[in-house]
């Protein structure tokens, strides 16, 4: 098994979710406009809302619908954090995202963590 760098990914929200694209289409609920003040009614809803109400309860992780997507506070917040797969043989078996406790790079931002390609601070 081999592990690879592939890239940052960036969060806006603090959190992220995990899930296949073809359920964003069939399944996510807007909730634009929707008010902010009870996050518990939309506990396990594949939406926004029940994305925040998963990743500020104590343990900070959820899965949504059943399964349609999986969520995580990054812990920091906002940010660049980089994205790991591990190869077996030619298939990819894992893929990981390191929200902290990895040494960084020399070539890193130190605002955002990410690599100089994908850093976009305005320093």
């Amino acid at each position: 098994m081999s592990e690879e760098l592939i890239g940052y990914i960036g969060v806006d929200s603090g959190q992220m979710m995990l899930c296949d694209p073809c359920y964003i289409d069939s399944m996510w609920e807007n909730t634009k406009g929707t008010s902010c003040n009870d996050f518990s009614e939309f506990e396990g809803k594949f939406n926004y809302l029940g994305a925040a109400q998963a990743t500020l309860s104590e343990n900070q992780v959820g899965i949504l619908d059943k399964g349609a997507g999986a969520v995580c506070s990054t812990g920091w917040g906002d940010g660049s954090y980089p994205v790991y797969v591990t190869y077996e043989g030619n298939r990819v078996s894992e893929m990981r995202i390191v929200f902290m406790g990895e040494e960084e790079d020399e070539d890193t931002c130190e605002q955002c963590n990410a690599s100089e390609d994908y850093c976009e601070c305005e320093i």
